[in-house]
């Protein structure tokens, strides 16, 4: 019960931004908004732990908690040495990294732990259809929208939106795959979320959703054959949306109508001087070539860390790769990615058995659809979206970690929930 209030909460707040008047500028600052929602995620998820019994918390679950206390602790440290202050954001993104990755990665661990791989599935599933739900009807109904004609729902901006639907694209495989056929749940889910996922018109978690598809429909049954035809359909779905797209454009179009237009024809017309695109790649040439606003010592080890501002880009990569140095942009990468490649390389043998029983839980089949997503889906939200630092995102992600995570367990001992 508490696992639902506590994710239930975190995709839902979102939707107090429509009491501020403007969802692209809503007046938050001076208010206690994100106050709230950071009180209200701590003490649910303090109380799924006390309550839950005395189950010894996984100590894979510590490993963001401690990276982003070494992290904060560098650049205090630095600044220090520097003799300058730590700029408002810097406290901003280790404050969303403790609460939303680390401690959240905590607590669906230990969630992990005492319910089940499929239970948590099960919740964050239905909390995501919930959710959807509320922001359609927001969409539709509220006077209050965005210029862009956009979908912002409970998840706060576009590209967070367009995230949580391909995430829960993928939970919906995970979920059918644990139950071994389709329910309404998932059918209702799968709908929904192509729906957020049109009206959030997020091009990067199009792409994302479009590649994870394509490794779907290869992945299944390896053949020239199949990713022939998966590379036929993508590229029809391109083509398709860009006609869509020209078509509305000939007649008067609506506010989402012509970002859309905006955002497909624009790019495939103007190519690198399309200013979505100009934009990312003079942030990545930045990065690249590390050149930071003022002096800084061994700038490719130690990072830019501008004393003014932390410098976000479109890109949580190379945000982290500017700011923190390729080392710790490194880690972070190794941090997201090496339980995925773990549960590859151990597919064959590395199944989930209950300790006491040695029941066999999950194979790597059921969880297949999200190793998937995390290589696919996740790079190009790397690359093209800051998204990660952002809530909810961030704490979707953290649900996504603490399932890998669960599989590089060497005591693995995870009950089975009906679902």
């Amino acid at each position: 019960m508490l696992t639902r209030v506590w994710t239930l909460t975190v995709l839902l707040f979102g939707s107090m931004l429509y009491a501020y008047g403007d969802l692209d500028n809503p007046a938050t600052e001076g208010t206690f908004y994100w106050l709230y929602k950071d009180i209200l995620v701590i003490l649910i998820g303090g109380l799924i732990i006390v309550l839950a019994g005395k189950e010894r918390i996984p100590k894979e679950s510590f490993v963001w908690l401690v990276f982003y206390f070494l992290l904060a602790t560098y650049v205090f440290i630095y600044f220090a040495v520097l003799g300058e202050g730590v700029a408002h954001t810097y406290l901003k993104i280790f404050k969303n990294g403790f609460i939303y990755i680390g401690f959240s990665v905590l607590i669906s661990s230990y969630v992990l732990k005492v319910e089940g791989t499929d239970y948590l599935i099960k919740v964050v599933l239905e909390s995501l259809l919930i959710a959807f739900v509320v922001s359609v009807l927001l969409f539709w109904f509220s006077p209050i929208q965005s210029n862009t004609g956009r979908l912002f729902g409970t998840f706060g901006s576009p590209n967070s939106a367009g995230f949580a639907a391909g995430f829960a694209i993928a939970l919906v495989f995970v979920s059918k795959n644990f139950i071994g056929s389709w329910r309404v749940r998932e059918r209702l889910a799968l709908l929904l979320a192509f729906t957020v996922l049109a009206l959030s018109a997020s091009i990067g978690s199009i792409i994302g959703v479009l590649f994870f598809a394509y490794a779907m429909f290869v992945g299944k049954s390896p053949s020239v054959l199949r990713s022939a035809v998966a590379t036929f359909l993508v590229l029809f779905a391109i083509l398709f949306s860009s006609l869509c797209s020209y078509f509305i454009w000939l007649r008067n179009p609506s506010a989402l109508e012509a970002e859309v237009y905006a955002r497909i024809i624009s790019i495939v017309s103007q190519g690198a001087e399309n200013d979505s695109i100009a934009i990312r790649l003079k942030d990545y040439l930045i990065s690249l070539s590390m050149s930071c606003d003022d002096s800084r010592i061994l700038p490719s080890i130690f990072g830019c860390l501008p004393s003014d501002d932390f410098r976000r880009f479109d890109s949580a990569l190379f945000s982290v790769v500017f700011n923190f140095g390729y080392i710790v942009a490194f880690i972070f990468l190794f941090l997201a990615f090496y339980p995925v490649f773990f549960t590859l390389i151990n597919k064959k043998n590395k199944n989930a058995v209950h300790q006491k029983t040695g029941t066999e839980l999950y194979k790597y089949q059921h969880i297949q659809p999200l190793i998937y997503f995390m290589i696919t889906f996740v790079p190009i939200n790397f690359i093209l979206q800051h998204s990660f630092d952002v809530f909810p995102t961030n704490f979707m992600y953290a649900i996504l970690f603490s399932i890998f995570y669960a599989s590089t367990s060497r005591n693995l001992s995870y009950k089975r929930s009906n679902s």
